[in-house]
């Protein structure tokens, strides 16, 4: 896909978040957590999406984990699929644990704060991953927890990036048009 769109195959930036779903009766006791923030209990997924918003790597850890902890996990997971991981964006969730985590080991970190805090708008960089993320909740299967196990949880989480991945090469290439400059239209 990145190929498709004239990126390298293997991308060098991506933009981290975590989102918390809810665990049903059948999530163990182990794995199941209490989002206090978001009044969940269930499982948080983090995951690393590239420029593009194709899933580069997913982490399903129990709720109470803290956004250092999750994100360190994904952020190496990542970066041992990826040689060119040298980029990272994320929210102010993320503290300077993970940065340092992450600059200890090549990838340097910038947290992208609010444009405007007065009223909202999208966040340069962050509505990538936000826009995957709801991507992945069309599927029925990521709305709520079912699975004993995480892992089981991930494998579905890939299935349902496979699925939106298969019906986006299946539509034809649209033509890029080159920006038209300012100046030009003076």
């Amino acid at each position: 896909m990145r190929e498709r769109e004239g990126r390298d195959c293997e991308p060098s930036a991506g933009t981290v978040d975590a989102r918390t779903a809810r665990g049903a009766s059948s999530v163990a006791g182990d794995t199941r957590g209490y989002d206090a923030a978001k009044k969940i209990s269930g499982r948080k997924t983090f995951g690393i999406v590239d420029t593009l918003g194709l899933l580069i790597a997913v982490a399903v850890v129990a709720a109470s984990t803290s956004d250092n902890a999750g994100g360190i996990k994904v952020a190496d997971a990542a970066r041992r699929r990826l040689g060119r991981f040298r980029r990272l964006w994320c929210d102010a969730g993320f503290k300077t644990a993970f940065a340092e985590h992450c600059e200890s080991r090549g990838v340097a970190v910038e947290v992208v704060h609010r444009v405007c805090p007065s009223r909202f708008a999208p966040l340069p960089k962050r509505w990538i991953v936000e826009r995957t993320w709801s991507w992945l909740m069309n599927s029925r299967r990521l709305q709520i927890d079912y699975e004993r196990d995480p892992t089981v949880t991930e494998g579905f989480i890939w299935a349902a990036h496979s699925r939106y991945l298969l019906r986006r090469l299946t539509q034809p290439a649209k033509p890029r048009t080159p920006r038209a400059n300012k100046r030009d239209s003076l």
